[in-house]
C-alpha cells in the first residue's frame, strides 16, 4: 500500500487566470449576470449585484499546476462552482430557499 504524498512546501498559485469581470453569455439569463473576481491576501473575493463571497482558488490541471482555474463557494443561500474551460468561466450555481433551483451559465472575461 503506498503512503500518500507529502507537502514540503508551499506556492502561491497564480490566480490571475480568475480574475477580472465576467459577463453572462446569456443577455437574456434571469441569473447571474456578472461576477468580479477579485485576490484580497490569497483568497478570491466573488462579487455579484446579490452577494459577496470568498474562496480559495484552486487549479483543475494537476498538481503541478501553479494556475488556479477554479473556485468553490458557498453562501449558504447560493453554492457556486466555477472553473475555465476554454477560457470561458463555466458556473454551476445552487440556490436554497425558497425556490431551488441548479442552473449552469457561461461567462466571458470583459475586456
Amino acid at each position: 500500500m503506498s503512503s500518500a504524498p507529502v507537502l514540503t512546501e508551499t506556492r502561491r498559485m497564480n490566480v490571475a487566470p480568475l480574475l477580472g469581470t465576467w459577463l453572462n453569455t446569456n443577455a437574456h439569463s434571469r441569473g447571474i449576470t456578472r461576477i468580479d473576481v477579485h485576490e484580497e491576501d490569497g483568497m478570491l473575493r466573488i462579487v455579484t449585484k446579490d452577494f459577496e463571497a470568498t474562496s480559495l482558488p484552486y487549479s483543475i490541471d494537476g498538481f503541478d499546476s501553479q494556475d488556479a482555474l477554479a473556485f468553490s463557494t458557498d453562501t449558504g443561500t447560493v453554492r457556486l462552482q466555477a472553473n475555465i474551460k476554454g477560457g470561458v468561466l463555466v458556473v454551476a450555481a445552487l440556490t436554497r430557499g425558497d425556490v431551488n433551483l441548479w442552473v449552469r451559465e457561461f461567462y466571458y472575461r470583459r475586456s
